[in-house]
């Protein structure tokens, strides 16, 4: 189950899946008293599994944005600059003040 969880953690799109999981674990039949020790053994592995890739790739993109700061630093008010003219341009777009033809979204006859 653990495994379960590192997979649905890489995929996020792939949430709709923890209803799934839960309803394996919770339907499991064990013999006596041990189906509810494991079913909370089976949910705290892939509980654990989603968090640890969790934690990997928030401490990944963590350090990596850093990275980033560390080397826009000097030029980040040209990048604000050119962030705040993309957002009004697209703003415009928005309100067909002004009109964008890009041929690549257009259907080619054949």
């Amino acid at each position: 189950m653990a495994l379960v969880g590192l997979l649905v953690g890489v995929a996020p799109g792939s949430y709709p899946l923890l209803a799934t999981a839960a309803g394996l674990v919770a339907g499991q039949k064990e013999p006596g008293g041990a189906r509810r020790f494991r079913g909370l053994y089976l949910a705290t592995g892939f509980v654990l599994g989603v968090a640890a890739v969790d934690a990997v790739f928030g401490a990944l993109f963590g350090a990596f944005g850093f990275l980033v700061l560390r080397v826009l630093s000097p030029l980040m008010a040209y990048v604000y600059l050119g962030l705040a003219a993309l957002l009004v341009v697209l703003g415009l777009v928005l309100l067909r003040v002004i009109r964008i033809n890009l041929r690549l979204l257009y259907a080619t006859p054949r």
